[in-house]
């Protein structure tokens, strides 16, 4: 008799142990998570910022190439450059 009472009560103590941690983690959850959905939320906002920026980067970096290879003294012959174009005479 006092072996299945040391037994059952040993059994109890393991199954108390081995849910203490998930109800301790599950209380803090909540606050966690609400904090990680705020961070979320900033690190997407600043995601798309930084893409509209390198966009914006990409189309200056491709016109100032267009320009660097038509720049003035590369129309041809008999045309001349005027605001950004190449004009025939």
């Amino acid at each position: 008799m006092r072996m299945k009472t040391l037994f059952a009560a040993i059994l109890a103590m393991a199954v108390a142990v081995a849910f203490a941690p998930i109800q301790s983690q599950a209380a803090t959850f909540k606050s966690s998570s609400q904090i990680q959905t705020n961070d979320l939320s900033q690190t997407v906002a600043k995601k798309k910022k930084a893409m509209k920026k390198a966009a914006k980067k990409k189309v200056a970096k491709k016109k100032a190439k267009k320009h660097k290879r038509k720049g003035p003294g590369s129309c041809g012959v008999g045309m001349y450059w005027k605001k950004g174009k190449c004009i025939a005479k």
